[in-house]
């Protein structure tokens, strides 16, 4: 149980739109029945933080200060009173969601992820994982296998991996099938990871044939240049999945549909800008193609990806920095010089 002995958490926050983040102190409400307290290790620095930090969420939404974080990793130190799981001094993880109703039919058939009522994302209102300690609602501190040694760079499994893991799950993707990643970087490399850990054929899609060495380390099959080939003649008709992970505005989506084999898929697991995509209605209709998005995964595909992650020894590749480093790392990050994502730890401090 709590004792409530820790009164207040040192945050890192950005108190108005585009501003550096800086160090705060914030006042917890108090510990409640279903809720854990987490003191946390490290936390990963995705995208959509970054996107929080410059204001591009709505204000009504998303209030400044804002608190940013949602890959968060630590150990557990109090429990509410009806909390019998995770114990105190578990190792956990904190993803992209933090509620759910737990009634409606998503809820019920493991797909808390897309709850009708009561979905609830980290900063949405609330303190993020840019923080010492944390409180949160039992369930969606997902336990960390012992088998994952370096805790610090868990973080980005949450989020990042649970979102490229998910697709495996939901798709019934098979051993054999051919897999395209688009877009190398914090998710598409876990991609990778995962297909091949699958027993999928892989290929890598990059306008950076400088990196096809270090691309296929990740565990790529076959690296296609799309600076030499941005139509993608060379595949077509290949791929039964394609997994567009990459945030730029210049995706080819004429070219993926003409890469996808009979019945294949694009999967929309980044944002490409904010543009509407070209379908043909004939590749959907003739040749059955499709195209559809991918919410990160439920806890349940969490508890499941972190398992997996073990047993298959995968990690993402991490570059970690002090929190009083943030937003040097953010800087980084934004101009893309992390290989392949950034990691805010405690212990460099």
């Amino acid at each position: 149980m709590s004792d409530e002995k820790i009164t207040k958490f040192k945050c890192w926050a950005v108190k108005e739109r585009g501003s550096e983040l800086v160090q705060i102190d914030y006042q917890p409400e108090p510990l409640k029945d279903n809720e854990v307290e987490v003191k946390l290790v490290a936390s990963g620095i995705c995208a959509s933080d970054i996107d929080a930090v410059r204001g591009l969420y709505p204000t009504e939404l998303y209030p400044f200060p804002i608190i940013p974080g949602h890959e968060g990793v630590g150990v557990v130190t109090a429990i509410g009173k009806l909390v019998t799981r995770p114990k105190v001094g578990t190792r956990v993880g904190l993803g992209v969601y933090r509620n759910a109703c737990g009634s409606c039919l998503n809820c019920q058939d493991g797909k808390n992820n897309l709850c009708n009522d009561k979905l609830l994302m980290f900063m949405l209102g609330k303190q993020g994982t840019f923080s010492d300690y944390i409180r949160i609602k039992a369930e969606f501190a997902i336990p960390i296998p012992d088998g994952l040694k370096d805790l610090e760079s868990c973080g980005p499994l949450l989020c990042a991996g649970v979102t490229t893991y998910a697709p495996f799950k939901v798709h019934n993707i098979r051993p054999g099938q051919k897999i395209a990643v688009y877009g190398i970087g914090g998710l598409g490399h876990l991609a990778i990871k995962f297909a091949r850990a699958f027993g999928c054929e892989v290929y890598a899609l990059s306008s950076s044939p400088d990196k096809a060495d270090s691309i296929k380390q990740l565990g790529a099959h076959h690296f296609v240049d799309m600076k030499k080939d941005p139509e993608l003649k060379s595949v077509v008709n290949t791929f039964d999945y394609i997994m567009v992970t990459g945030s730029g505005g210049d995706v080819n989506f004429k070219g993926m549909f003409n890469a996808l084999a009979v019945n294949g898929r694009i999967i929309m697991l980044g944002f490409p800008g904010y543009a509407d995509i070209p379908v043909s209605p004939v590749a959907l209709i003739t040749q059955q193609k499709g195209i559809c998005g991918m919410a990160s995964g439920s806890t349940g595909a969490a508890i499941e990806m972190l398992n997996f992650a073990a047993l298959h020894n995968i990690l993402p590749l991490v570059e970690k920095f002090p929190f009083s480093k943030v937003n040097e790392a953010i800087t980084k990050v934004k101009q893309n010089k992390v290989r392949y994502r950034a990691v805010l730890c405690h212990s460099m401090q």
